[in-house]
């Protein structure tokens, strides 16, 4: 009887990775970041990754254009009057 029970203990172990109550715990939280990853990716690459991305822009000098830039120069019609 010792045996037996001593087999079913050992064969769960066999199990691996996900077996008995803290495999169940470590499945379904891995299920869990499986579903929300997708979501995650999204929210950091639209909204949370462009917020810093500007910090750093701003905290650095960027030379886009050589020369003075005005508005001028993109709309001319807008700075006239008829």
């Amino acid at each position: 009887m010792a045996s037996h029970a001593f087999e079913s203990a050992a064969a769960q172990e066999k199990q691996g990775f996900f077996a008995g109550k803290k495999g169940r715990k470590r499945r379904e939280a891995l299920q869990a970041y499986a579903f929300l990853s997708p979501s995650l990716i999204v929210l950091i690459v639209f909204s949370i990754f462009p917020v810093f991305y500007a910090l750093y822009i701003s905290l650095h000098k960027w030379f886009i254009k050589k020369g003075n830039f005005g508005a001028e120069q993109l709309y001319p019609v807008a700075g006239r009057t008829h």
